[in-house]
């Protein structure tokens, strides 16, 4: 440092109590824009610990289009839907266990403003362009081929309705079953 006299102390004086106030001062949320921060069911990191996932779904739902699970290597809609528009949100089919992911993703499908996610190619994600605000989303999920009936397929769904308001929920559906062919709603 400088003397701590003359002309450039007090120069000096500012710059190291300016460097000191920014980085007391709170830090803004990690916000995610371009694709979920995390590959993890209720794993929204948007730098504030504070954040906690909110009760329930929030009025979303996750809708199987027809065929459903029951068609191996079909290209089944997922309709990720509420009554408020989200922001973000990450989706993924896992077996009951949770022992592996099923299924894929059809990237050329996707509607605007949703990807297959950069980091885990299971799940589903939004991109840059959904910070607009969406209230239904249809994700094109390819059932696996090697689905056994009676085999429940568990989706993981977590929303993001703005940077302070998330949910996470999971949806089931069964091979071989009524709602496992789509068209209706699965357990929760």
């Amino acid at each position: 440092p400088p003397a701590l006299c003359g002309p450039h102390a007090m120069k000096w004086m500012l710059q190291l109590l300016g460097g000191l106030l920014v980085v007391s001062l709170p830090q803004r949320a990690r916000a995610y824009s371009s694709a979920a921060g995390s590959c993890d069911h209720a794993g929204v990191i948007h730098g504030m610990d504070l954040i906690k996932q909110q009760d329930g779904n929030g009025g979303y739902t996750l809708r199987l289009g027809n065929p459903g699970v029951n068609v191996p290597g079909a290209t089944v809609p997922l309709i990720l839907e509420g009554a408020e528009s989200f922001k973000g949100m990450l989706v993924f089919a896992v077996d009951q266990e949770e022992t592996k992911p099923l299924g894929t993703w059809g990237a050329d499908a996707m509607p605007d403003g949703c990807q297959v996610h950069p980091q885990c190619s299971y799940a589903a994600t939004h991109d840059s362009f959904h910070n607009l605000g969406a209230t239904q989303n249809a994700l094109p999920w390819i059932v696996p081929m090697d689905l056994a009936p009676e085999q429940v397929v568990k989706f993981k769904v977590t929303v993001v309705r703005d940077y302070e308001t998330w949910f996470a929920f999971e949806m089931t559906f069964t091979v071989g079953s009524v709602a496992g062919g789509g068209g209706g709603g699965g357990a929760p």
